[in-house]
């Protein structure tokens, strides 16, 4: 059995909480968080988050802000395969989310309670 390894990004601001609404398969249109797979370049986990939080929001968070937050590991959570996902906590501004744009799997981008 093959399994991937991801991280995701549970960004705060203030008391809420930014999601991503997808553009592509699977979960087209869901609310999710960014997030993606960790790619032979990325030197950590962190610096995978701060990549694919860059690449999905427009977010630019250094990877030492990334705070390490669970595993989610549920071998049926993903309908393409296992995957092992890395969940990392960062605060931003409301400035910071102002800036924030919808990029690569996101279609738009917004802030829940």
């Amino acid at each position: 059995m093959s399994i991937e390894l991801t991280v995701d990004i549970a960004v705060l601001c203030g008391n809420k909480i930014l999601l991503i609404r997808r553009n592509k398969e699977p979960f087209t249109e869901s609310l999710v968080l960014p997030g993606g797979h960790v790619e032979d370049k990325d030197i950590s986990l962190a610096a995978a988050a701060s990549r694919e939080l860059f690449e999905e929001t427009g977010l630019e968070i250094s990877e030492g802000k990334m705070r390490y937050l669970m595993v989610l590991d549920s071998p049926d959570r993903d309908p393409r395969g296992r995957k092992v996902s890395f969940v990392f906590s960062v605060s931003i501004s409301t400035k910071q989310f102002k800036s924030a744009r919808a990029g690569s799997d996101a279609k738009s981008i917004i802030l829940v309670n």
